[in-house]
C-alpha cells in the first residue's frame, strides 16, 4: 500500500512541476503585456506628436504633411502652450555648457536646431542618444543638436564620461526655469521631449517621445 502511495506521488510530481511552469509562463505573459500597456499609455497622451508614422527615407516631406500624418494616425491636437509656440519665433534663452560657458539659442542663428529635453535617469532619453549622434553626423553643419538637462552638472558629467556623444549637452536650472517660456512641457508629463526650430528661428514642431532617425531627418529637412 505504501509502495503504491509512493508510486502515485512520484507520478504526480512531474505533473505538478509542469503545472507550475505553465502558471509561471502565463504570469510572465500577463506581466509583459501589462508593461506594454503602460508604455502605450505613455505614448498615447493627448495633444502630443510622437513617433511611429512610417516615412520613406528616400523622399522629402513638407512639415505640414508630417504633422498631419501624426494627427490623423493618433487623433492628436496641439496643447495650449505648444499652440502658442508652434509657428512662432522661438524665444531666446541661455543655458550652461558642461565647461561652464554660456550657450544661447541665438548662437545658432541660421541653423536648424533640435532642442532636446532629457535626463540621465530617463531610459528612452538614453536609448535616443545613438539616433541623435547619427543625425548630427549625417546632417553636419546643417543642424545643431542641443540636449538640455535640469540635473546637477556633476550628474550629467558623470553620465557622459566614457560615452560617445557627438552633439552639445547643456545644463538648465531645476525645472528648466532658466529657459523661460521655451520649455513646452511640464517635466511631469515625460521626457524625452524636443522642439525643432528652423533656420529662421521659428518653432517647427514640438513633441514628447523619440522619433525614428528617418523621421528626425525628415523633420529637419522639411519646410
Amino acid at each position: 500500500m505504501d509502495n503504491n502511495d509512493n508510486s502515485s506521488q512520484n507520478r504526480r510530481w512531474p505533473i505538478l512541476a509542469v503545472f507550475l511552469v505553465i502558471i509561471a509562463v502565463v504570469g510572465y505573459i500577463i506581466y509583459a503585456r501589462s508593461g506594454d500597456n503602460q508604455d502605450a499609455s505613455v505614448v498615447s497622451v493627448p495633444g502630443k506628436v510622437y513617433q511611429a508614422v512610417p516615412f520613406d527615407a528616400a523622399k522629402e516631406y513638407k512639415l505640414a504633411d508630417i504633422i498631419a500624418a501624426q494627427t490623423k494616425l493618433y487623433n492628436r491636437t496641439w496643447d495650449a502652450i505648444e499652440s502658442q509656440l508652434y509657428g512662432r519665433k522661438a524665444p531666446d534663452f541661455a543655458v550652461k555648457g558642461l565647461d561652464g560657458s554660456d550657450i544661447k539659442l541665438s548662437d545658432f542663428t541660421g541653423k536648424e536646431v533640435v532642442l532636446v529635453f532629457w535626463a540621465t535617469w530617463c531610459k528612452y532619453c538614453v536609448e535616443e542618444i545613438p539616433s541623435l549622434n547619427v543625425l548630427q553626423k549625417d546632417m553636419g553643419d546643417e543642424v545643431k543638436i542641443l540636449a538640455v538637462s535640469d540635473e546637477p552638472d556633476s550628474t550629467v558629467k558623470d553620465f557622459i564620461d566614457g560615452r560617445k556623444i557627438g552633439y552639445t549637452v547643456a545644463i538648465a536650472s531645476a525645472g528648466f526655469e532658466s529657459m523661460g517660456t521655451i520649455y513646452p512641457i511640464p517635466a511631469s508629463q515625460g521626457r524625452p521631449a524636443a522642439m525643432h526650430i528652423g533656420k529662421d528661428g521659428v518653432v517647427k514642431i514640438v513633441y514628447i517621445g523619440s522619433p525614428s532617425l528617418t523621421e528626425l531627418k525628415q523633420i529637419v529637412k522639411s519646410k
